[in-house]
């Protein structure tokens, strides 16, 4: 399946790819970002699972799993735009330092069960001067009700205040 994958994110001309409610094969991005691929005009990446997908889909697997998202960004070094929703393994969350590579990302959501006090620590930590937009929610998966939304810890928050340059945070 991966090559299949790999295959749909062929042309190097992309500007926008948007894989969400794609119930995706186990780390498939880890191979469709090949080290073979450059996407110097991706500037636009989102991946993942809405809730109301994910309430309804046997799990297959974590789209991002270990490396996935520093080899992401390191293929895709002019994203301004990067969506990762219910995508991040929660075992790989502090991955989300591979962003500081990403000098002109400015819109950021990070969603799902990654979303953590360790993870908001190292993302304020990164800087990410052109960051304007965040939406950064936590959830649970709860076998009697789903998936439920919950918001960052009261520590979470504190280390949110940090990131003064931001023009909106959901």
């Amino acid at each position: 399946y991966a090559e299949r994958y790999a295959a749909l994110v062929s042309s190097t001309q992309l500007t926008c790819l948007h894989f969400m409610d794609c119930a995706m094969p186990h780390n498939v991005v880890y191979h469709m970002f090949s080290m073979t691929h450059h996407f110097c005009t991706l500037q636009n990446l989102r991946i993942g699972l809405t809730d109301a997908f994910w309430n309804n889909v046997e799990f297959v697997g974590w789209a991002l799993r270990k490396g996935a998202l520093h080899r992401v960004v390191s293929r895709c070094p002019n994203l301004v735009e990067l969506e990762l929703y219910n995508a991040l393994d929660p075992d790989y969350s502090s991955d989300v330092t591979a962003l500081e590579q990403l000098t002109g990302l400015s819109k950021l959501a990070l969603v799902g069960d990654c979303v953590k006090d360790d993870s908001i620590t190292s993302l304020t930590q990164l800087g990410l001067p052109a960051l304007r937009d965040l939406e950064i929610v936590s959830s649970i998966l709860d076998p009697h009700t789903a998936h439920i939304r919950v918001p960052p810890s009261p520590h979470g928050v504190l280390q949110l205040r940090k990131m003064t340059q931001l023009t909106q945070l959901v």
